[in-house]
């Protein structure tokens, strides 16, 4: 089967988002969740303001000094991350966008364009995913060859027959 295919940047970022839920679906714990580093930053506050000022107590001003704080530096270090992912896209001059070919045949798959034609037998692929309107051919957990569903004329039958191929 030849497939005729071309990525838009929508495609990568929802490809880079898939791939980011995986790596945290994986290593994430409730540990790691931003809300409950928020409450340990504010519990780390209220120790201190009562370790260090006893005799006020705790009210109403310092709570809400200390929560604009947490939520600054919160804020902070999440526009850092969206920063880096926006570093991973790549640029519209880049040959991931390009028009390229695809073709899938019972020893593995070959993908060619302007820049590159690289074939890849099915003992490379760990993993083969029909989600948000993109078919991945997973090399590793972070590399994959990507198509669009849309540009397919029956991803389902293209997945299931590709599936019986790729040792998993």
């Amino acid at each position: 089967m030849i497939i005729e295919t071309k990525l838009e940047e929508k495609d990568w970022k929802i490809f880079s988002h898939y791939i980011r839920a995986k790596a945290l679906e994986d290593a994430k714990s409730w540990v790691d969740s931003p809300l409950f580093n928020v409450f340990i930053w504010l519990m780390i506050a209220v120790v201190i303001l009562g370790v260090t000022r006893p005799e006020m107590g705790l009210h109403w001003q310092s709570a809400v000094f200390t929560a604009v704080v947490c939520a600054i530096l919160f804020f902070s270090i999440y526009s850092k991350e969206v920063k880096f992912l926006k570093n991973l896209l790549p640029t519209a001059d880049n040959s991931i966008y390009e028009r390229r070919l695809i073709e899938v045949s019972e020893s593995g798959i070959r993908s060619k364009n302007s820049k590159h034609d690289v074939f890849l037998s099915w003992d490379n692929f760990t993993s083969i995913e029909y989600e948000r309107g993109l078919i991945m051919f997973f090399i590793n957990q972070a590399n994959a060859i990507v198509i669009p569903a849309a540009q397919v004329p029956a991803p389902t039958e293209l997945v299931e027959k590709v599936r019986a191929f790729v040792k998993m």
